[in-house]
């Protein structure tokens, strides 16, 4: 896939759930508001996903799609959306 990547990384803030924060991502790199978007759990296993971002290790890499839009989780924490142009992802 071409184009588009937009990474964040974790902030000191262990209280927000890696599901919210790949939302809160998404919405921003997006511009569309979290009503507007498909839920999160249609595209991947969000607690499978915590769990293994959480004992995974840092070589951990997870790979799913959503929205038209290629979403990586790494070990870190780090999320990363990949398209075309994620500011015109659009729901699946």
């Amino acid at each position: 896939m071409t184009g588009f990547v937009q990474r964040e990384k974790p902030t000191s803030t262990g209280d927000v759930s890696l599901s919210h924060r790949i939302v809160t991502f998404f919405e921003d790199a997006t511009g569309r508001q979290a009503t507007e978007l498909p839920p999160l759990y249609d595209a991947v296993d969000v607690d499978a996903l915590e769990d293994l971002v959480a004992h995974g290790g840092a070589d951990l890499q997870v790979q799913f799609r959503y929205c038209d839009t290629v979403v990586r989780v790494y070990g870190d924490g780090s999320i990363e959306f990949e398209g075309d142009d994620v500011s015109g992802a659009v729901p699946t």
